[in-house]
């Protein structure tokens, strides 16, 4: 089952920030940023609303349960490439789609 950390790193990269880029856009420090992606650091009630923000999301889906999270695509700001490709690879590997084969269960 994707966690939160995964959809950040996912919608990060799908508008092609950086974690610097994320990190100077929230004010939250770069390594944070990483540790969250990594689902390795939960994210502080402080840092929900300016994360969802950078994203383009509203906090409910930030926070919501994966099954209920709809992928969407912006025709005014494209991915990129390394986006796409990011992308694949991850679902690939089963990291945003639960039940595909991921053994470990993410």
């Amino acid at each position: 089952m994707a966690r939160t950390g995964d959809r950040i790193r996912h919608e990060r990269a799908k508008w092609g920030y950086t974690q610097q880029q994320l990190a100077e856009m929230t004010g939250i420090d770069r390594d944070k940023i990483a540790k969250i992606e990594l689902n390795r650091r939960d994210i502080q009630a402080d840092e929900i609303e300016a994360l969802a923000s950078a994203l383009r999301l509203d906090v409910t889906t930030l926070l919501a349960r994966p099954e209920r999270i709809k992928m969407r695509a912006n025709a005014a700001r494209p991915s990129t490439q390394k986006a796409i490709d990011w992308f694949e690879r991850c679902v690939e590997n089963s990291l945003f789609v639960d039940g595909l084969g991921g053994a470990d269960g993410r």
